[in-house]
C-alpha cells in the first residue's frame, strides 16, 4: 500500500486562539454587497442610495442582532408619509441564469407602529422586470417583503430572505429558506408574502443586472424607526453561507477556530477581501479588533504568530497587544524595527528587536512568530529564527484585554494603528519548537504565494 504525503500541517497541540480570514466559522465572506463603506453618518453612502431624505437616513453604532456594536442604518421618519427611510443599491452585474438569495436584518425599535417594511428587487427598468415564479407576470415594482411594521415584535431583529431565480427556470413555487428568521435559530418564523402572490421572483430573459432595495415606507408620524443591517446578495451555489451560518455568525466578529470563547470584536471595521483565500486590510488610522481580558493569555510560556502584509516596512504598527500599551507583551512594528515587547518586574520594558528591512518588503506576505518563555524571547520570520533575549522577573500584568491592529487593549489610549492585511492570527499556550514553528510557515505559504 502507497502512502500520500500530504505535506506539512499546522500544529494544533495547545493552540488557545485560531483565527482565520478565510475559514467562513472564523469570518463569513463578504456577499455581492456589503456594508464596507457604512460609516457613522447620514444620507447616502457609497453604493447605498438614499430613501427619503438626508434626515431620515441616519447610521449611529449601536448593537447589531448578537449584541456586538457595529454601524447600523436607521430609519427616522419625519411623518410626511412617503419615503422614509432605507436604500435602493447600485445595479450590479448577474447571470441570469443562475439562482441568487437576497437578505436584511430588520428591527423596529419603536413602540409606535407607521409605515410599511421593503426588501424589494430590481424595479421600473422594462428590461430588467423580474417575473414572479408563480405566473411568469411581469412585476416593474418588486418586493418579496411587505408589511406593516407592527409584524415585527419590538427590539426583535428579523433575517429577511428572499430568492431570484434563473430566468427560464419552470419552478413556481417559493425557496424553502424564503422568509423570516430570529437571530441564533434556523427555524423560519414567517413566510415572505411579498408581492401580490407572496412568492419569490425570477429575472427575466433580458435582465443583466440587479438592485437589492430596503425601505420604510409611508409612515404617517414621527416617532416610528426601523433599523437595518447586514444586507447580502449571494449566488446559491453550494459556497454560500448557510440560514445557519447566517443567523448565528456575526459580521462584528473575527471567531475563533480553536473554541468557542476568546472571540474579537471589530470595533472599527478593517476592509475584509478574498485576496489570499481571505484578509483583512486595516488601514493605518481607525481599524483594529479587540477582545476582553481572558485567563489564557496570562501565561508566562506562549507563541504567537501571525501571517501579514505591510503597506510600508517603516512604520509603526502594532500586530497584536496583550494588555494596554506597554502593560504586557505585544509583537509591533516601530521604525525601523520589527519586535517583541515584554514588560516583566524586574527587566522592565524589554524589546527584541531586528532591523524590519532585512527581513520584510513592503506588500510581500511574511509570518511574523514570537515566543515566551519564562524569560526568555525567541522571533522568526518566514519560519526561521532570528535571535533570543533574556530578561528576568515575571510579567506586569494589565486585565485590560488585547487587540489586534493597534495598541491599547479593549478600551482607549489607542495609537500605532497597523497599515496593511493580516490575515490570520494564532496563540499557543506553549512555547513552540524551532522545527514546529518552520512547520508552520512550510504549511500555509502556499496560500501567500510564497
Amino acid at each position: 500500500m502507497s502512502t500520500v504525503n500530504n505535506g506539512p500541517v499546522i500544529t494544533k497541540n495547545s493552540l488557545v486562539l485560531n483565527l482565520d480570514a478565510s475559514a467562513r466559522r472564523s469570518f463569513l465572506p463578504n456577499s455581492i454587497i456589503n456594508m464596507d463603506a457604512w460609516t457613522v453618518s447620514s444620507g447616502s453612502v457609497a453604493g447605498y442610495n438614499q430613501n427619503g431624505p438626508t434626515d431620515e437616513n441616519q447610521r449611529t453604532a449601536t448593537t447589531n442582532p448578537w449584541g456586538d456594536t457595529d454601524v447600523i442604518w436607521g430609519s427616522y421618519p419625519n411623518g410626511s408619509g412617503d419615503a422614509d427611510g432605507g436604500w435602493s443599491t447600485n445595479g450590479f452585474n448577474i447571470d441570469r441564469t443562475k439562482l441568487y438569495r437576497f437578505s436584511v436584518w430588520m428591527k423596529r425599535t419603536s413602540s409606535t407602529t407607521g409605515g410599511t417594511a421593503y426588501l424589494g428587487g430590481t424595479a421600473w427598468d422594462a428590461s430588467q422586470y423580474l417575473k414572479r415564479t408563480v405566473d411568469s407576470v411581469d412585476e416593474p415594482n418588486p418586493y418579496w417583503y411587505y408589511n406593516n411594521i407592527s409584524s415585527f415584535t419590538q427590539n426583535v431583529w428579523y433575517l429577511v430572505v428572499g430568492h431570484l431565480y434563473p430566468y427560464n427556470t419552470t419552478y413556481t413555487g417559493r425557496h424553502p429558506d424564503s422568509g423570516l428568521y430570529n437571530a441564533g435559530s434556523a427555524v423560519k418564523v414567517a413566510d415572505i408574502g411579498g408581492n401580490t402572490v407572496g412568492g419569490d421572483f425570477k429575472f427575466s430573459s433580458t435582465s443583466t443586472y440587479a438592485y437589492h432595495r430596503v425601505f420604510h415606507y409611508y409612515c404617517g408620524d414621527n416617532t416610528s424607526r426601523l433599523q437595518f443591517y447586514d444586507p447580502r446578495v449571494d449566488l446559491v451555489d453550494g459556497k454560500e453561507p448557510s440560514i445557519t451560518e447566517l443567523v448565528n455568525y456575526s459580521p462584528a466578529r473575527w471567531r475563533n477556530l480553536a473554541s468557542n470563547s476568546i472571540n474579537f470584536s471589530i470595533s472599527s471595521k478593517p476592509t475584509y477581501s478574498t485576496t489570499a483565500k481571505g484578509l483583512f486590510n486595516f488601514n493605518g488610522s481607525s481599524t483594529f479588533f479587540t477582545s476582553p481580558e481572558n485567563s489564557s493569555f496570562n501565561t508566562e510560556t506562549f507563541t504567537i504568530e501571525c501571517w501579514a502584509r505591510t503597506s510600508s516596512v517603516n512604520q509603526n504598527g502594532f500586530f497584536f497587544e496583550k494588555g494596554t500599551v506597554n502593560s504586557q507583551y505585544a509583537i509591533f512594528l516601530e521604525n525601523p524595527n520589527i519586535k517583541i515587547r515584554t514588560n516583566t518586574a524586574f527587566s522592565g520594558l524589554a524589546d527584541l528587536q531586528f532591523t524590519a528591512a532585512s527581513y520584510i518588503q513592503a506588500n510581500v506576505w511574511f509570518l511574523v512568530t514570537a515566543s515566551y518563555n519564562n524569560g526568555l524571547k525567541s522571533f522568526y520570520i518566514n519560519g526561521v529564527l532570528l535571535g533570543t533575549q533574556t530578561v528576568t522577573g515575571g510579567f506586569t500584568t494589565n486585565a485590560n484585554g488585547m487587540s489586534i491592529g493597534v495598541y491599547g487593549g479593549q478600551t482607549g489610549g489607542r495609537g500605532y494603528y497597523f497599515n496593511g492585511d493580516i490575515a490570520n492570527l494564532r496563540f499557543y499556550n506553549r512555547v513552540l519548537t524551532n522545527a514546529e514553528v518552520s512547520q508552520n510557515y512550510q504549511a500555509t505559504k502556499s496560500r501567500f504565494g510564497l
